[in-house]
């Protein structure tokens, strides 16, 4: 495969690609549950990569590939090779090669490389959170293979982070508002204002201010076609210095935002659950991840060619 950088400027190093492949035209080659599979770099080098979604031969599959060196502006390209091994061999691990936590072909997390792949990266494996979370107050939380959070009182309460998403940045959850008051995409400037219950966003401790992206969705309804209540969406937030530019995504398609203010510097990842009397709605996060900003948030195209079989 080929990628080439469009805009007028660099990709920054190690930016993540969203790759998406028909595996079903490559079935030949493939394991029925893709576990055969890496990306390299032309040179035999095995690049980072997490399967996010589409786990069979027969689906459209995404794959985010880190591209550890910068793609030059204007044009330039970088060589991507996806290698099927044979089907019965097991190419992942959780290093370089693998998989988003809920993966078929082994235990939670068991071949999880977002780590590797992302700025920041979490899946909530086990029942503790990580030494990074820090718990703000009337919140409750419970870790089991994912992180439910709750807020125990009438304003956003929730846990933030260590890591520090830069601006512009990225902030993205796969997560699920299982209860039945509506499902939080990503929280709201206001929370007065905003009926939603749950939320990811960027948060500046140091004034004790945040920055969040909001979008409403009642009970049972719908946004791009998929069930609001007991699904989980990938919802993204990106941070821009213009407010009025700030982007809100569920499952990568455009969404609206309301009441951005705006950021100074960088920000804190948060995770945020809004409380609302008597039943005090509660947020599932599967996993959490920040990654970097592509020039003018568009990533490199992606263009495949032919396969050839090694003798």
């Amino acid at each position: 495969m080929t990628l080439t950088n469009n805009q007028g400027s660099n990709t920054p190093a190690n930016l993540p690609v969203l790759i998406s492949i028909n595996s079903s035209t490559y079935s030949a080659f493939e394991a029925a549950n893709l576990s055969n599979i890496n990306f390299q770099d032309g040179r035999g080098n095995i690049l980072a990569s997490w399967l996010e979604s589409g786990e069979t031969s027969s689906s459209t599959t995404n794959y985010w590939v880190k591209i550890p060196s910068a793609i030059t502006g204007g044009g330039g390209t970088a060589a991507v090779d996806l290698v099927f091994y044979p089907t019965n061999a097991n190419s992942k691990d959780s290093s370089t090669t693998g998989t988003e936590p809920l993966w078929a072909g082994g235990s939670y997390g068991q071949y999880d490389s977002g780590a590797a792949v992302f700025s920041m990266y979490d899946n909530f494996k086990g029942s503790s959170l990580g030494a990074a979370w820090h718990v703000d107050a009337n919140t409750t939380r419970t870790v089991n293979n994912g992180l439910t959070l709750q807020s125990t009182s009438g304003a956003w309460w929730g846990i933030y982070n260590n890591a520090t998403v830069p601006v512009p940045g990225i902030v993205e959850a796969s997560m699920m508002q299982p209860s039945t008051t509506g499902f939080g995409a990503i929280g709201a400037n206001n929370a007065s204002t905003a009926p939603t219950v749950g939320g990811i966003g960027f948060e500046e401790r140091t004034v004790n201010g945040y920055f969040q992206l909001s979008q409403p969705i009642p009970a049972g309804g719908s946004q791009g076609g998929v069930s609001a209540t007991g699904t989980r969406y990938i919802v993204t937030g990106t941070m821009l210095s213009s407010p009025s530019s700030s982007t809100l995504q569920l499952n990568y398609g455009p969404a609206s935002v309301s009441t951005p203010v705006a950021p100074t510097s960088g920000y804190n990842l948060s995770l945020f659950a809004w409380g609302a009397t008597p039943t005090y709605g509660s947020t599932f996060f599967q996993w959490v991840r920040s990654r970097l900003y592509p020039p003018s948030g568009v990533a490199p195209s992606v263009s495949t060619g032919s396969v050839t079989v090694a003798p």
